[in-house]
């Protein structure tokens, strides 16, 4: 993206990047930093910004950086990674026309829109011959220029890096960075809208299509046997559930002792008392006659039977 080489008519000039970059030789500046996530305007206009994502600083390396790999490109630094690009493929080059082959798909400094909501990359150029790459949804196959402030902005701070700060970024140790500033009167550092084309937008650096896809279909199986060995093990705790079942047991009735009754010597429940032992046989007592039975008294003559005549 290469910066705009004539601004116009303007009342306060717009600071260029080469300033920046120069404005310290001595100790050998390779790098600007923007004071955020907005690396600069189109066509210095306030609401055509892009920049990195929300959160992350923009990084301009010079031509002059040739001891780096991102020479001649801004980059976008977060917490312990940095984010640049070399080149750009549209949607239908890395599709239809299948220019990003091989080891372009898996190139993570080379940009891919293959989101069909951004599906065409915009290249904007910078001032100093800085080149960046964006994903957007408007089809524009010129190069697009661009400056640091929008116009009429004033005293957007930038910060100047040396070698060995430069290199402790690239570390995960980010040092200070000495402050360089536009012009001489006072800005905020959110001066500039917050509206931003990312750089990543469409399918960023890096984006490998088929990892993205395979990743999807390999959470969905996960998933699916996930749910499937959950059925599997509540199906086998209820069978096994349904075979420990057994029937109850068999308890008698239990017997009240309150409605005994007390039992006698010899005598089992259930049974009348007798004195006679259970085993003992049966004797029969006779009456023992000791006198002859008793005659009738006489009390008169006998009478003869009278004969009938």
């Amino acid at each position: 993206m290469g910066f705009i080489n004539t601004y116009g008519s303007m009342q306060t000039p717009a600071p260029s990047l080469d300033d920046e970059l120069h404005r310290r030789e001595d100790k050998k500046i390779t790098a600007t930093r923007a004071p955020d996530e907005i690396c600069g305007f189109i066509s210095e206009r306030p609401g055509a910004t892009f920049g990195c994502a929300l959160g992350n600083y923009c990084y301009f390396f010079p031509p002059a950086s040739q001891q780096t790999p991102q020479h001649n490109r801004v980059v976008c630094c977060g917490e312990g990674e940095c984010d640049w690009v070399s080149t750009c493929y549209n949607f239908e080059e890395y599709f239809t026309s299948r220019k990003c082959t091989d080891g372009c798909e898996v190139d993570s400094y080379i940009l891919k829109c293959t989101d069909t909501n951004y599906p065409y990359c915009h290249t904007i150029s910078l001032e100093g011959n800085t080149v960046d790459y964006s994903c957007n949804d408007v089809d524009i196959t010129t190069t697009m220029s661009a400056a640091l402030t929008y116009k009429g902005q004033k005293n957007r701070k930038f910060f100047t890096m040396n070698d060995e700060q430069v290199s402790a970024l690239f570390q995960g140790l980010d040092g200070p960075a000495s402050t360089t500033e536009a012009s001489d009167s006072t800005a905020t550092k959110g001066s500039a809208p917050a509206a931003t084309e990312a750089k990543d937008s469409g399918g960023g650096s890096g984006t490998n299509t088929g990892a993205i896809v395979g990743g999807v279909v390999g959470g969905v199986g996960a998933i699916a046997l996930f749910a499937v060995a959950i059925l599997l093990f509540l199906r086998m705790r209820k069978k096994k559930k349904t075979q420990d079942v057994s029937p109850p047991e068999y308890e008698p009735t239990s017997r009240d002792d309150n409605n005994k009754e007390a039992l006698q010597p010899g005598q089992q429940s259930g049974a009348q008392y007798s004195d006679t032992p259970p085993n003992a046989a049966l004797t029969i007592h006779e009456a023992e006659v000791k006198d002859k039975p008793q005659e009738l008294a006489d009390n008169g003559p006998k009478k003869e039977p009278v004969e009938l005549a």
